[in-house]
């Protein structure tokens, strides 16, 4: 059993880039889809997928902020909050792995 996150929680076989499309829908939310090997009901870890949303999403804020600041100061502060959510979200990156849905587990 391997504790890779690329690789079922439940069976240990790797899930290629490809099937790995299926946990996610096109509007960027996660979804649970069945492990293409044994069946089981897998999705994308909350937090961290929270957390990568969240960073993309106000690092758009930010950078649009940036270029409408006319203000030095504000600029350097909008560019160290940036430099946080970039690292946080690259973090989050490093966290994500494939757990079984809770779905799965009640049945």
């Amino acid at each position: 059993m391997t504790i890779s996150k690329y690789y079922c929680p439940s069976c240990g076989k790797r899930i290629s880039w490809r099937q790995r499309f299926k946990f996610t829908s096109w509007t960027g939310f996660r979804k649970s889809s069945p492990c293409p090997n044994c069946g089981k009901l897998l999705i994308w870890s909350k937090w961290p997928w929270r957390m990568i949303n969240i960073g993309c999403i106000s690092g758009c804020l930010l950078f649009i902020s940036l270029l409408v600041s006319k203000i030095e100061a504000t600029k350097d502060l909008i560019n160290i909050i940036f430099l946080i959510i970039s690292l946080l979200m690259l973090w989050c990156m490093f966290m994500i792995k494939l757990e079984v849905s809770d779905s799965d587990d009640k049945k």
